[in-house]
């Protein structure tokens, strides 16, 4: 295991896996009293741990955002953690604990390292194509700019707005890019950005943010012309 900044790599199905912070005070999972008998659960298949984490993303996108929601995606997720055995769905297990920490002050911190961790392993030669391909269909998993759009996203919530704006740049995002440096307070940086830009193309949008960061009317009316 290697420890990094208070934080321990392990992996499973050939996924590098942050697992959590010694400090951390949630647990992983259901925690049973000493005296209480747990039965060993079964491996289930590649195609078992697929279904599950389908059932857990048709909940988080069409079940209310609460915690009785999150709990029931933390439930599947814990239970396909216990026998990684696919490259693909073990991912899609770990992306889908990353979005349920998101929503979790205690543990936002390693769904960030462990998303950035899943955008990194694109590019990492083992394990080979036809392992990584197998039950690609059968999870849904994002292309990798969706995954670093989602990982921009999530940086920017948190306050890490410099990171976030280099990853919206490498995307070519300009507009998630401006808003990052307005939201530093570097306003200076964003006009040039949004400068760039309308020499490109005028759009409503970027003569709107150059009315903000103006505090110019006129560009305003600019941008509602031209939409």
């Amino acid at each position: 295991d290697l420890d990094f900044d208070g934080y321990k790599r392990t992996v499973g199905a050939g996924v590098t896996v942050v697992e959590k912070n010694e400090e951390c005070d949630i647990l992983d999972g259901v925690r049973l009293d000493a005296e209480q008998d747990m039965d060993v659960q079964r491996p289930l298949s590649n195609v078992d741990q697929a279904v599950l984490l389908t059932l857990c993303a048709w909940n988080r996108r069409n079940r209310a955002r609460d915690e009785m929601n999150r709990e029931t995606q933390g439930a599947i997720v814990d239970r396909v953690m216990l026998h990684p055995t696919n490259w693909i769905v073990f991912t899609t297990c770990l992306l889908s604990r990353c979005r349920i920490e998101m929503t979790k002050v205690q543990t936002v911190d390693r769904a960030c390292m462990q998303m950035q961790v899943l955008c990194e392993q694109y590019f990492d030669e083992e394990p080979g194509v036809s392992e990584r391909i197998a039950f690609i269909y059968s999870v849904p998993y994002p292309p990798r700019w969706s995954l670093k759009k989602e990982l921009a996203d999530s940086m920017m919530k948190i306050g890490m707005l410099r990171t976030a704006a280099n990853i919206f740049e490498e995307l070519g995002l300009y507009k998630e890019m401006v808003e990052c440096y307005i939201a530093q307070d570097e306003e200076e940086e964003a006009e040039k950005i949004v400068k760039r830009q309308l020499e490109k193309e005028r759009t409503p949008y970027m003569l709107a943010i150059m009315g903000f960061i103006k505090d110019d009317v006129e560009w305003y009316q600019a941008s509602w012309e031209e939409s």
